[in-house]
């Protein structure tokens, strides 16, 4: 698991949506990002909302991007959770 915490620029997007991996991976991996109560495709917003759901795009062996999937982040407030990036071959 890596944390993630980074500040929402709207209700859709994060001011830096992309997400990059620690060490490039030798494929494409899934991605699944998890709020702090450890829901699957969510993410934690600083206001109140446990549960954000998120989709993801952009994924490549050195990142990802994530973004809300319905106005979930509270715009300049932080959004925490953490991710697994999965590159099984």
């Amino acid at each position: 698991n890596y944390s993630i915490t980074q500040l929402a620029r709207s209700t859709n997007v994060l001011y830096n949506g992309y997400i990059p991996f620690k060490v490039q991976k030798r494929t494409t991996p899934t991605v699944a990002c998890y709020s702090l109560n450890n829901a699957k495709n969510y993410l934690t917003n600083d206001n109140g909302s446990m549960n954000v759901g998120v989709n993801y795009g952009s994924i490549s062996h050195s990142g990802f991007r994530v973004y809300s999937n319905a106005g979930g982040f509270t715009q300049d407030r932080l959004v925490y959770g953490s991710y697994i990036a999965d590159a099984e071959i």
